[in-house]
């Protein structure tokens, strides 16, 4: 026979050739041999998925904005629960009320006390009307599947978004983002 797989005297296993397959759903690689942590539920790395996410950016009353072509979609990388985004959006037209969303492949996890709310980066140029954008926080709430453009705390901890309403119909951006899926 050929050899396709050896598991060496110090505990090693290499794969020459082919993949590793782990076909039972539930399992994984288990990183069970330290428990360094006081509060983990798990060291069973069970998931990886990378692809690319088909968004929308909509306001969260009404609205809708078309994806230049080209400009349909942003990678991600799944590794566990940790879901990271990135790439460049564009559109060409659109309009909308309430906050301006962009839809996101995974929910973010609910941990309780905003601990699953995460952020990174992202910009947008080109914005239109009254309310001009000059610094952009993109926010992903907890249970939420949509990211939220926060321009800044205002006095109180009153949190102000970008208004889809004053925004131009074409945009267009660049995003990279990091959040915890359940």
């Amino acid at each position: 026979g050929t050899l396709r797989m050896n598991i060496l005297s110090a505990g090693d296993v290499t794969v020459s050739t082919g993949n590793l397959v782990i076909g039972t759903a539930g399992k994984g690689i288990s990183f069970a041999a330290t428990s360094d942590g006081t509060t983990m539920s798990s060291e069973l790395l069970d998931d990886y998925e990378e692809g690319l996410h088909t968004y929308a950016i909509t306001g969260a009353t009404s609205g809708t904005w078309a994806s230049r072509s080209g400009y349909l979609q942003l990678a991600y990388v799944k590794i566990g629960c940790i879901v990271h985004v990135q790439g460049k959006y564009e559109t060409t037209s659109g309009s909308g009320a309430g906050s301006l969303q962009m839809s996101m492949p995974f929910a973010a996890a609910n941990l309780g006390n905003q601990s699953g709310t995460s952020c990174g980066s992202v910009t947008i140029n080109r914005s239109g009307g009254t309310e001009i954008t000059t610094q952009v926080t993109p926010i992903i709430i907890e249970g939420g599947s949509v990211l939220q453009f926060q321009m800044a705390n205002e006095s109180g901890g009153t949190e102000s978004y970008v208004d889809a309403g004053e925004i131009d119909g074409a945009i267009e951006g660049q995003i990279q983002i990091t959040y915890r899926t359940s």
